[in-house]
């Protein structure tokens, strides 16, 4: 999995390598999550700043003998709402991991483009299969060698 730092610093050169590798990134998904992300996690942060402004502002005014109810209220739906704000985040950072959990790895600049319809896998060349008795066979045999024992259906 690509690291997102790398991902949004170099996004136009992900998109470029993914290209020559047949991938497509969902370039307006991606900005669209991150953008959601980094403005859910700028008010929440902002929001937790004022909050403790006013918790330290309530306690100076209790000492003062002032009846703070109201500002106790304000603080508590400010509590409310940076609660809603990291619930938010985490539903989108959870939405952001899966976009880039699907990105495969870029290919190397040195890497060349090849032809996607050139066939690379020998088995897709012949059309066949490898005969699975050979390969429990196979694999019975390198067990024996490795003083292992696999036991082996038929």
């Amino acid at each position: 999995m690509l690291d997102l730092a790398f991902v949004r610093s170099n996004l136009d050169r992900v998109v470029e390598r993914l290209a020559t590798r047949g991938g497509a990134l969902p370039l307006d998904r991606f900005r669209e999550l991150d953008q959601k992300r980094r403005a859910a996690i700028t008010e929440a942060e902002q929001l937790k700043a004022q909050k403790n402004a006013e918790s330290v502002r309530v306690g100076e005014l209790k000492r003062s003998g002032t009846d703070t109810t109201e500002i106790q209220a304000a603080i508590r739906l400010m509590g409310d709402r940076i609660t809603a704000l990291d619930k938010e985040k985490d539903a989108v950072n959870e939405e952001f991991q899966e976009l880039l959990r699907g990105i495969p790895n870029i290919p190397h600049e040195s890497v060349p483009v090849g032809d996607p319809k050139r066939i690379t896998s020998p088995s897709a060349a012949t059309g066949t299969r490898r005969n699975s008795t050979s390969n429990r066979r196979r694999i019975g045999t390198l067990a024996r060698h490795s003083a292992f024992w696999i036991s082996i259906a038929p």
